[in-house]
């Protein structure tokens, strides 16, 4: 019996510090989820393909149209759905992003979050309920050549209940784009690049090239090449090539290029890219160098990285070592009834 009592008592031990012992950690994930809720464009009578789900509409200048999305509950429990409206941009995996808020490039001279405006940013719906958004958008009295590029995000807020907890809880959103153009003039593409510099993704150094889309054009398909040398010498350090790469209107694509071997500091080096697009090509070279404190800023970020990864990987091996004593002593418990009883 004094077996068993200890056998309990180190179970509430350990019951305590798992609850205790807990990476400061909230994850989410963006989602469609037609189970929780949905959303439904009506697409206007201006709409230039109307086999599309998304607003894809001819406007006139200085005028005004109200585009009309309703959003539905599916579920008995009542929820809040925020709305915001974004610029389309270009992301570093060569897409185009809706859902980041970025500052907009200085070619973007109407960024669809400027000449949109919602009428409510929430709503509460009750069960199966269904509600309307309104976007009013206003182009300006001057004609616009080319794209227009925005979205619509609706995402569900997270319940009340998990608010003042660490519990991991999927946050859903829909995306409805919104593609706005007044003429049918022929935009001619365009290519620069325009800045480089060291950084770290997923705890790799790399050097992103920032190629510019300068045009209000939306770019589908470009494939690129990329080669890096130090300065005289002939044969590249770095060779790279990406294909299939899409680029919003007036945009930046950080192209990355993984850094296998080091890049010294002051030491000058020669990029060359060669883009591809619609049968003809572009030929970008430019000079640059890493400065020391450029570096000494990605090794000590690389460093905090690390360090986070190391700790967290700490709590995850004793949350494991934890969970696997527990299920060893259940087993010892029923195995100690077992023979308490025969």
């Amino acid at each position: 019996m004094r077996l068993i009592f200890l056998y309990k008592f180190i179970l509430v031990i350990i019951l305590l510090m798992l609850f205790f012992i807990k990476p400061n950690v909230i994850a989410f994930a963006t989602n469609q989820n037609i189970g929780s809720f949905s959303v439904r464009a009506r697409i206007p009578e201006n709409q230039f393909d109307k086999k599309q789900s998304y607003f894809d509409i001819v406007m006139k200048e200085n005028s005004k149209q109200v585009l009309v999305v309703d959003v539905i509950n599916n579920n008995k429990e009542p929820i809040t759905v925020n709305v915001n409206i974004n610029a389309a941009s270009t992301n570093r995996n060569g897409t185009i992003e809706y859902q980041v808020e970025t500052d907009p490039h200085c070619t973007l001279k109407l960024p669809f979050n400027k000449i949109a405006k919602l009428d409510k940013d929430k709503i509460e719906l009750g069960s199966f309920a269904k509600k309307q958004v309104n976007i009013l958008v206003s182009t300006p009295k001057e004609v616009f050549d080319g794209t227009i590029l925005g979205a619509i995000i609706f995402t569900k807020e997270k319940s009340k209940q998990l608010e003042s907890t660490q519990t991991i809880e999927n946050l859903f959103s829909y995306v409805i784009g919104v593609k706005i153009h007044e003429t049918d003039k022929k935009i001619e593409p365009d290519f620069k690049l325009t800045y480089i510099k060291p950084a770290v993704i997923n705890y790799k150094n790399y050097i992103t090239l920032d190629i510019e889309n300068p045009k209000p054009l939306i770019i589908k398909n470009m494939n690129i090449t990329a080669q890096i040398f130090k300065d005289g010498d002939k044969t590249p350090l770095y060779d790279f090539s990406k294909k299939k790469i899409d680029m919003a209107p007036n945009s930046v694509y950080s192209l990355p290029i993984s850094l296998e071997k080091e890049i010294l500091s002051n030491v000058n080096y020669k990029v060359i890219v060669k883009i591809f697009y619609n049968s003809n090509n572009w030929k970008l070279e430019r000079l640059f160098n890493i400065k020391n404190n450029e570096t000494k800023n990605i090794n000590t970020d690389k460093n905090k990285i690390t360090s986070f990864i190391n700790s967290l990987d700490l709590i995850i091996i004793l949350k494991t070592l934890i969970i696997t004593l527990f299920l060893f002593l259940i087993y010892f418990i029923k195995l100690n009834k077992i023979n308490y009883y025969n």
